[in-house]
Parts: C-alpha cells; sequence; structure tokens
C-alpha cells in the first residue's frame, strides 16, 4: 500500500466527513483495485465494519458511526430513522439499535441494523445531521409513535418541542401527510397531541407538561396558571405554575435545571425574593411526579384549599 500514497490521500478526506469511513464504491472512484482493498483489510489499514463500508485506520468506532457506516452500506437514499433519528436530533439515547428506512421497493438486509421498508418516501422528510442523512424531526416522531409506549413517546415530543425543532402545528401536518389506513403513528400521536395538558403553549422544559397532567386531572385545575409572571421591584419574575389568588406557586426541578454556577445563584435568588413578597413555593422533582402523580395532586389540592380557607376572599395583585 506504501507505493500508492496519492491514494490514500484521497481516501482521508472522504474518510474524515464520513466518520472515519469509506465504502467499496468510494475506493474503487479512488483509484483502488478489489487486490489493494483485500491488502489494505489483510494489513490492518481497513477493518470491515458493513459489507462494503470500511473504517480506516487510526479513526475510533462509535454509535455514530455505525448509523452512518448502515446508511452508507444501503445506499442512496437510505436514512437513519426511527430510534436511531431520535439520537441524532438528540430527543433520546439509543446506543443499543441502529435503525434506517429505505424505499419500499428495495431489498436489504445488514447484520445488528433493523431496517424500515417505507412506501413514504418524500424527499422533504429528509436532511442531513452530522454529515449523515436523516428523517427530519417531525417525520421522526411519526415514525416513533409506532414503536415507543405512550410514556416515551411524550417525552421525545416534549424535547422536540423545548428545543425547537417541531411545533405542534408542524406535527399535524406530518400527520397528515403520512396518515393512511394500518399505519399507526399518525394517529397515536395525534391521539398525544390532542390530549397533551398545554396544548399550544410554547413549553420550556419537558417536565413541565408531567405536571401540567397532574393538574389536569385534579379539582383545582382551573385555579393554576402555566409559566406565571408577576412583577417584583420592577423586574419580571416566572413561576412553573401558579394559583395566584393565594400566592402559591408549583416548581418543577430536573437533574439539568440550573446548569451553571451563576444559574444556582440567580434561581436562589428569583425564589427568596419570591418568598419576601409573600409567595409560598412548593417544589417537586421528576421522579416524585412519575411515580406518585396521585399523591403530588392531593397534596397540591389540599395546600391550596387550604390556603383559601386561611384567607377567605384573599385577591391580591400579584
Amino acid at each position: 500500500m506504501e507505493t500508492h500514497p496519492p491514494r490514500w490521500q484521497a481516501v482521508d478526506p472522504i474518510a474524515r466527513r464520513q466518520h472515519g469511513l469509506i465504502s467499496l464504491e468510494q475506493l474503487h472512484d479512488t483509484g483502488f483495485t478489489r487486490s489493494m482493498v483485500r491488502t489494505a483489510l489483510r494489513t490492518g489499514r481497513l477493518t470491515d465494519v458493513h459489507p462494503g463500508v470500511f473504517r480506516v485506520q487510526g479513526a475510533p468506532g462509535s454509535h455514530l458511526q455505525l448509523i452512518h457506516a448502515a446508511t452508507l452500506c444501503a445506499g442512496a437514499p437510505a436514512a437513519a430513522a426511527y430510534r436511531s433519528a431520535a439520537h441524532l436530533w438528540q430527543l433520546r439515547r439509543d446506543l443499543q439499535r441502529v435503525e434506517i428506512v429505505v424505499p419500499h421497493e428495495r431489498r436489504f438486509s445488514s447484520r445488528n441494523v433493523t431496517v424500515y421498508r417505507s412506501v413514504d418516501f418524500d424527499p422533504n422528510h429528509f436532511t442531513n445531521k452530522a454529515g449523515v442523512r436523516v428523517t427530519k424531526p417531525a417525520r421522526t416522531i411519526v415514525d416513533l409513535a409506532a414503536v415507543l409506549g405512550s410514556r416515551e413517546l411524550a417525552e421525545v415530543v416534549d424535547r422536540a418541542l423545548v428545543l425547537n425543532l417541531v411545533s405542534q402545528d408542524g406535527l399535524r401536518v406530518m400527520i397528515a401527510e403520512l396518515a393512511r389506513p394500518g399505519r399507526r403513528g399518525p394517529s397515536t400521536l395525534r391521539r398525544l397531541l390532542d390530549e397533551h395538558p398545554l396544548a399550544g403553549v410554547s413549553i420550556e422544559s419537558v417536565i413541565e407538561p408531567v405536571m401540567a397532567a397532574i393538574l389536569q386531572h385534579s379539582p383545582i385545575a382551573h385555579r393554576f396558571v402555566y409559566q406565571h409572571r408577576v412583577i417584583l421591584d420592577g423586574e419580571k419574575v416566572r413561576m412553573d405554575f401558579a394559583a395566584p389568588h393565594v400566592k402559591v406557586g408549583v416548581e418543577v426541578l430536573g437533574l439539568r435545571e440550573h446548569g451553571t454556577r451563576q444559574a444556582v445563584i440567580d434561581d436562589s435568588n428569583r425564589r427568596r425574593r419570591l418568598r419576601l413578597h409573600g409567595w409560598d413555593l412548593l417544589e417537586y422533582t421528576k421522579d416524585a411526579m412519575i411515580r406518585s402523580p396521585t399523591r403530588v395532586a392531593r397534596e397540591l389540592s389540599a395546600y391550596v384549599e387550604d390556603r383559601e380557607r386561611q384567607f377567605p376572599g384573599w385577591n391580591l395583585l400579584t
């Protein structure tokens, strides 16, 4: 191989664009013969990943590389889809599966790859992410609606909304484009959107809809306002949920709630100012809300009703 350095120089930029991968067709295009490829495999300069797809020496392996390898092996217009697409869009973490979609008329299979054959192969449903051809977020979510449980799907939808990858209207457009008899995903997703506790609202956290669902089925649901804002000392301060008539705020806490030291300080100051102005804050973690939604709803109802009894007719400016 050392007698053909120009060929390897042509391989390097291709492999860099493709997460350390190159296809047999691309090797042939750069001047490699089958004999040269066999020699490169024998000497370790290339490693088989999928039939006709190789990793170049020195390139680290990764799950992203495996996804890209599967699309290269299947050939255009194959694309990452379902859980692999969700992984690429950071809608969920899944390092166990490689899932791709190909046109329905194409017969393709490869080891450790789940292949979906689709009759819906509109070019407008696809794009590139991290150099990999992939279903767009809205198409990804409609596809996932056929394979995920309701809670997992709801989390994916809410994360996509928070990341501004989709809108609820955009999801409904994709549902209409893909709906047909026998296809489960569109109807499942439509039902989820119809029942979403924050339908039509721009959500700011993936765990806020969890609390919204709890409040939705509570007898005091109508007394709570989502993303309630008050003016304190000339500044706007927001609470996740609030019953303004009794100055009760509800905060939902996530593992990544703060992020930075300054964010922790700012949040502490915000909560202290709310309390100094007479607000009472109740805080719930995602774990508590998911494990004990009935208990959370009961606590909130009892607390708000108790405040109403303590301060009958209380109607404060907030």
